[in-house]
Parts: C-alpha cells; sequence; structure tokens
C-alpha cells in the first residue's frame, strides 16, 4: 500500500510539471531572490512534493524497522516520534511524542530511524530549512 501511493504521486508529481519559479521576494539570505526552478512556499506543488518526499522516508525506515509482534503481548500499543529532515538528508532531533509503554516497540522504532539516516537529500527545487516528520510505530506497522 505505501508502495502504491508513493508511485500514484511521483505519477502526479511528474504529470503536472517543473517547479515554478520564486517570486523575487526578499528571502531571508537573498540566496534564491529570483531564481527559477523552485517550488513557491505554500504552494500546492510544493506541498506534494514534501508529502512524496515524506513517503519515501516512512518507507525507508519501515524496511529498516524489525519489531515482533508477539513482543507486544497482544495489546495495541503506539509510539509516535518526530524528528527532522535536513537538506542533505540528515536526520536531526529525533524526540518520541507518544511512548508506547513498550521498551522493545519504543527502542527498535526509535533505532529504525536512527539507522535509515542519512535520508536522501530534499528534492531539488525545496527550499526549507528543514522537513518535520512525524512516525507512528505499531506492532503491524509504521504509519
Amino acid at each position: 500500500p505505501l508502495e502504491d501511493t508513493i508511485k500514484r504521486l511521483r505519477d502526479k508529481v511528474a504529470k503536472e510539471g517543473k517547479p515554478v519559479a520564486k517570486p523575487a521576494t526578499g528571502d531571508i539570505d537573498g540566496k534564491a531572490e529570483g531564481k527559477s526552478g523552485l517550488f513557491a512556499p505554500g504552494s500546492s506543488k510544493e506541498i506534494e512534493v514534501i508529502d512524496l518526499y515524506r513517503l519515501e522516508i516512512a518507507y525507508a525506515v519501515q524496511k529498516n524497522w524489525a519489531f515482533a509482534e508477539q513482543l507486544s503481548g497482544g495489546k495495541q500499543l503506539m509510539a509516535s516520534i518526530a524528528f527532522k529532515v535536513m537538506p542533505d538528508g540528515e536526520v536531526t532531533d529525533i524526540f518520541f511524542t507518544d511512548r508506547s509503554g513498550n521498551a522493545y516497540l519504543d527502542d527498535s522504532a526509535y533505532k529504525a530511524i536512527v539507522k535509515t539516516s542519512p535520508v536522501k537529500p530534499h528534492p531539488k527545487g525545496l527550499l526549507q530549512p528543514y522537513i518535520e516528520m512525524g512516525l507512528r510505530f505499531t506492532p503491524e506497522g509504521v504509519r
């Protein structure tokens, strides 16, 4: 299902074309002013590209995550972790927003994110200083 969603979003982004030029406004550092090939901040195109990037990262984390459902003791568990992805793909500021109460689940979720770093760099045209991510880990998988 995650692979299908990634493919569908990739196809949609490819079909809708290239990034739009950023209007020449006073960017904080001045670097982006007037450059073409950049996504307009807050545009639907930028949001779609970020969503696709987040899905790809979630998929990469899921591939690095190992948790045996038997370790859950049959309980409905969920750990939520937030982190930042820097433009070069480095994952930083990893922290729990909710712990599951199961040390095995929490530890394996944290380790999966650490193991996945670095991820691929931000898509070309994004000017974000970082991308915020949040993932939920349950015995059934990553969401």
